[in-house]
């Protein structure tokens, strides 16, 4: 059995979007990769069949010549080999939860990225979420995150950080700087605060330094 490590190529678009957690893990972890960025325009028919997109869409993560799919099991797949899950069993199933949340919260904005959604569309939607979804998602994350900062811990759920920090951090600030253009999480200091720390981590403050300035 070789010893030898693992080989990655993560393919996205040229831009942070669902591939940038993904990133952030690697970098975190010190894991070398090659990041391959694909302009939208460049995504042909011919280009998408031979990146073998089983669902037509990216990022993909091939691993030793396996290409796997779907950002999130991508994502957990990686916090589980560089020990960004909890210790806890039962953690692991809040964190799960945690995300699966934010995917939901996430999939209101998805009409907002798509250049064939009517501006007057766009607007309408932007509001809704902003006064009505945005307050009531974040409001349930800042509490699970008081309640845990209450036991001691800076993090979201359990004693260190795991991908539910990463995720919350970098979707955040995804959403404002791309879309919501002000600032998300005003209302809610504890998040606030937990992004900063997610971002101050040493290797993933050197990846967001060098990292290629892109608008989404």
């Amino acid at each position: 059995m070789s010893n030898s490590k693992p080989k990655y190529k993560l393919t996205y678009f040229d831009g942070r979007g669902l591939a940038e957690p993904i990133r952030l893990i690697f970098a975190h972890a010190g894991v070398e990769y090659e990041d391959i960025r694909i302009p939208f325009s460049k995504l042909t028919d011919e280009r998408r069949d031979e990146l073998r997109l089983q669902y037509g869409t990216l990022p993909l993560l091939e691993i030793d010549g396996e290409v796997y799919s779907q950002a999130f099991p991508i994502m957990s797949y990686l916090a589980k080999k560089f020990d960004l899950t909890s210790t806890e069993e039962f953690e692991n199933i809040r964190i799960e939860e945690c995300i699966d949340q934010l995917r939901d919260y996430f999939n209101k904005w998805m009409p907002m990225f798509y250049e064939s959604t009517p501006l007057e569309v766009k607007e309408k939607l932007r509001e809704r979420i902003t006064a009505v979804d945005t307050p009531v998602v974040m409001a349930k994350f800042n509490d699970i995150l008081v309640k845990n900062n209450e036991s001691g811990s800076p993090w979201f759920i359990g004693e260190r950080m795991t991908w539910l920090d990463i995720c919350i951090a970098h979707y955040t600030i995804n959403f404002e700087t791309s879309i919501y253009k002000e600032d998300l999480i005003k209302d809610f200091p504890a998040i606030k605060t937990l992004r900063q720390l997610v971002f101050d981590q040493p290797r993933i403050k050197e990846w967001i330094a060098k990292r290629p300035d892109t608008p989404f």
